[in-house]
């Protein structure tokens, strides 16, 4: 035997020989793995019987039913008999046919795995040599990106340094073009100290609330200097967004602004001073005040209040019984009683004949 094994076709289960009684079958099988690779078993009945654990008598049996020939067989060799008696032993019938056939079908699924592994250890190599491509292919991309940034850098210092060049150029002109007239060298420093004179003067510089007042005079208009200094002092010195570049102006502008509704903003007392004069009814001026300050109106809500009032004042409930029912001032503000539609006696009759006709 080699190897130690033998190889028993499936076609055994189809076969006539599995129509034989129990003892045949395992006879045949015994001898099968006992054959050599020749197929000749050397052995004798007692042995035989012994292997197969059956008795002598059926080891004889089962022997005349393998010697005798078998129309039925799959193969034609000797008129289909199983094994064939010899000197010292047996020979099974076709027994190398059928152990060359399996070891054919064999060979050929070990050809056909070391194709399958051969394949995948191709497959594998190919993946390994692609990752490593990619590698070196991102490694060549960030060196050349290094590569751009460097150059970028050198580029931005290169064109830094042309630029100092051509302020040194410009300068180096401009003294020249200053060294050049015809007071020579004296008058090139002097003219330069009168630039430098002019853009102080330029300079923007708060004036004091004195000088604001001495000015303001001069033109015949009457300030509180302090005011427009604190005033503009909060703001930064700026109209709007824009630095202030001349004070004088911004006072000139004052006194165009004299007569008109957008004057220079009120404290929250004289607004309040303000309505307080204007109302008739002077009783709770703290809790007037009080209200006022919750309101914090500006200048032209504070002259919308006291022109309402004065409206009010010619209504006639406000006229009857020498003002018994005007409201108190902390009530009239708390209410928003100036935005009432206030009506006087004869706007009331000129509407009622207005309806009439």
């Amino acid at each position: 035997m080699k190897n130690n094994y033998v190889k028993l076709s499936k076609g055994i289960l189809t076969s006539s020989i599995w129509r034989e009684d129990l003892s045949t079958r395992i006879l045949f099988i015994t001898m099968l793995a006992l054959a050599d690779s020749s197929g000749f078993v050397d052995a004798s009945v007692p042995g035989l019987a012994d292997l197969a654990r059956i008795s002598l008598e059926d080891c004889l049996a089962a022997l005349k039913n393998l010697e005798r020939p078998d129309k039925y067989s799959k193969r034609p060799e000797e008129e289909g008999r199983r094994i064939l008696k010899l000197d010292g032993g047996w020979k099974i019938v076709n027994y190398e046919y059928y152990q060359k056939h399996g070891a054919s079908r064999a060979s050929y699924y070990r050809q056909w795995r070391r194709r399958g592994s051969a394949r995948s250890t191709k497959t594998v190599a190919q993946q390994l040599r692609n990752s490593c491509a990619t590698i070196s292919q991102k490694e060549n991309e960030k060196e050349k990106e290094k590569e751009k940034e460097k150059e970028k850098v050198i580029q931005k210092e290169k064109e830094k340094e042309k630029e100092k060049e051509k302020e040194k150029e410009n300068e180096s002109e401009r003294e020249k073009h200053l060294f050049s007239g015809e007071r020579g060298v004296a008058g090139g420093k002097e003219k330069i100290r009168d630039e430098q004179i002019s853009q102080k003067e330029k300079r923007f510089v708060p004036p004091t609330a004195k000088e604001v007042e001495e000015y303001a005079g001069t033109i015949d208009f009457r300030i509180d200097g302090q005011m427009f200094v604190d005033y503009y002092t909060a703001r930064g010195w700026q109209i709007g967004k824009t630095k202030m570049k001349d004070w004088k102006a911004a006072v000139r502008t004052w006194k165009m602004r004299q007569k008109h509704e957008y004057l220079p903003p009120e404290s929250i007392d004289k607004r309040f001073e303000r309505f307080w004069q204007a109302y008739p009814k002077k009783i709770g001026k703290i809790s007037a005040y009080k209200i006022f300050l919750r309101i914090n109106p500006d200048d032209l809500l504070v002259e919308a209040m006291i022109q309402q009032v004065n409206r009010q004042k010619k209504t006639d409930i406000w006229l009857q019984d020498f003002g018994r029912y005007i409201p108190n001032p902390s009530t009239w503000l708390k209410e928003g009683r100036w935005l009432d539609e206030t009506k006087t006696k004869d706007e009331m009759q000129m509407e009622w004949i207005r309806r009439i006709q």
